[in-house]
């Protein structure tokens, strides 16, 4: 029996291409919920803020914008995370920039943003800024009853 649930439980998970647990590429982190969005909304934000962070909200897009955070291990890059609510479920995702400048036969350049993401070891910039991520819906996720967080490698 207990092999019966577990097999018709894991199916629609594996069938819809997403996880409960990161896996190697995942970039986007979902949080499903029965409530409206409007209501999620302002869980999130009203969570988020009570956790310590600060973001520009657009109410009719449903949409916050994460003011940059340094990552703990790598303070040089920041992350900038953006949430966004549609269809019953909150969507985070997030970039990392590096502030420092380079400069290479008298120019200087700035590094480009690239997308965070779940990878494998301890020492891979992207994977540290997956996992603040991760620490962001979580705070979220307890402020939503009944919520269920998926990851995703498609954003």
């Amino acid at each position: 029996m207990r092999l019966l649930f577990t097999v018709l439980f894991f199916i629609p998970v594996i069938l819809a291409g997403q996880s409960l647990e990161p896996t190697k590429g995942d970039k986007l982190i979902e949080i499903r919920a029965t409530q409206p969005d409007s209501i999620l909304y302002r869980l999130a934000g009203r969570s988020l803020l009570n956790a310590g962070y600060t973001f520009k909200a657009d109410k009719e897009s449903l949409t916050m914008f994460i003011e940059e955070k340094p990552l703990r291990k790598w303070p040089s890059y920041l992350l900038t995370s953006q949430l966004s609510v549609h269809n019953n479920s909150i969507r985070l995702t997030g970039n990392l920039r590096n502030t420092i400048r380079y400069t290479l036969g008298g120019a200087s350049a700035e590094a480009d943003s690239f997308p965070v993401e779940y990878r494998r070891g301890n020492t891979v910039m992207q994977r540290a800024g997956f996992l603040q991520l991760i620490e962001m819906a979580a705070i979220i996720q307890k402020a939503i009853t009944g919520s269920v967080i998926t990851y995703y490698s498609k954003p």
